[in-house]
């Protein structure tokens, strides 16, 4: 394999791998190891912001550089300000991230650079007539920001508003400089394969099978995610306020969430918060309860959530939105948004009738099963023919 250094940018720290970022971060990192340590190339996270990070494991040693300039408080506050109001690029990372992040490229001098996110589109712009550079593109970053502009309403929507006027002539800047872009999500791949039909592939997040055998039949659904994130928190209200006392026979567990930190309207007999959990708690969780449910309605990307689910063949209830970069895997879209008697129809047909329960659990195992077999280290081998 030739000894052409390849530096792998992750945006974000990703042990311990609580939030979907970092969960892909990781995945990408461990897939591509392999390539990296061959061509004495390096793995950099940036903008570390994370309590009690773990450390990596020994096959990392020496191959990883971790960079962090991230504020917090007031200082994060101002930071977000400048780069809203101030700055060309439509995110961007702290002034002290990137003076860094330069000094550690520069002494790399790498051939190839993997830039995991678009937060790196300032530094990609001063580095690529130097390193040639694979994006991966984690969402269709312009649909995102529009639609967070349409959720919100006075100065916020006028901010994000803002993000996705400086997004959309990025993102296109973007896809022209590169020299590959690697979509995850098949719509995505749709999306960005009509803007640049010869840079852009197709490698959908791998799917690791975990699969429960004789899985535990219960009347209740699982939803994981901080309402941070503002497509989770419209799901985690639709959850709360339009079906929960639709179904009151089916108790619905909420990871990611405190009750605190949520409005009070939204407290439901059937509906338990059980904030932050351990990645051993949620392994748990995937195998004991009944289904997950995923009624986010806007965004783009793949939902990382969702794939965790189908690595325990656990029967998914999503709407079309939140299954639309899942093509490969081809789940029913159970949740309507607009229409909540079919929504619980359909919810109430699986999980109280054990037979349909069953069918549709070994149904996913044998998709999960299938593209495990087709997509088993596609990103490595995507990427060396790319470097070979």
């Amino acid at each position: 394999m030739t000894k052409t250094k390849v530096l792998y940018l992750g945006h974000e720290y990703p042990l311990p791998a609580t939030q979907g970022g970092q969960k892909g971060i990781w995945a990408n990192s461990r897939e591509l190891l392999p390539l990296i340590k061959s061509t004495g190339g390096q793995f950099i996270y940036v903008n570390v912001n994370v309590k009690n990070p773990e450390p990596l494991p020994k096959e990392f040693e020496n191959r990883y550089t971790v960079v962090n300039g991230k504020h917090k408080g007031f200082f994060d506050n101002l930071d977000k300000l400048r780069n809203t109001f101030l700055s060309i690029y439509p995110r961007g990372f702290e002034r002290t991230s990137v003076k860094q992040l330069f000094k550690t490229i520069n002494e790399l001098n790498p051939e190839f650079i993997i830039a995991d996110g678009i937060n790196f589109y300032p530094l990609i712009k001063k580095q690529y007539k130097k390193s040639k550079i694979i994006y991966i593109a984690n969402n269709f970053e312009t649909d995102l920001a529009l639609d967070l502009a349409k959720l919100h309403k006075g100065f916020v929507s006028f901010c994000y508003y803002l993000q996705y006027l400086k997004m959309k002539f990025a993102e296109k800047d973007l896809f022209k400089i590169v020299d590959k872009i690697i979509c995850i999500s098949t719509s995505d791949y749709k999306t960005i394969s009509k803007l640049q039909p010869e840079k852009t592939l197709l490698c959908p997040h791998n799917i690791t099978p975990k699969f429960v055998e004789n899985r535990i039949y219960s009347q209740s659904l699982l939803f994981a995610g901080s309402i941070s994130f503002p497509p989770n928190r419209d799901a985690v209200r639709y959850i709360c306020e339009e079906l929960a006392e639709k179904i009151p026979d089916i108790k619905i567990l909420i990871t990611g969430t405190n009750k605190n930190d949520i409005p009070k309207k939204w407290l439901k007999n059937n509906i338990e918060f059980l904030g932050f959990v351990s990645n051993e708690k949620l392994e748990e969780l995937y195998k004991t309860t009944g289904g997950f449910i995923c009624p986010i309605n806007f965004g783009s990307g793949i939902k990382i959530k969702i794939l965790e689910a189908l690595q325990y063949n656990m029967p998914i209830f999503a709407t079309e939105k939140s299954l639309s970069g899942l093509k490969f895997i081809d789940i029913p879209a159970y949740i309507d948004i607009n229409n909540i008697d079919k929504t619980v129809k359909n919810i109430e047909t699986v999980l109280f009738d054990e037979q349909k329960y069953n069918s549709y659990s070994n149904d996913i195992k044998i998709k999960v099963q299938s593209y495990y077999n087709e997509r088993r280290n596609k990103l490595l081998n995507l990427i060396s023919s790319l470097i070979l």
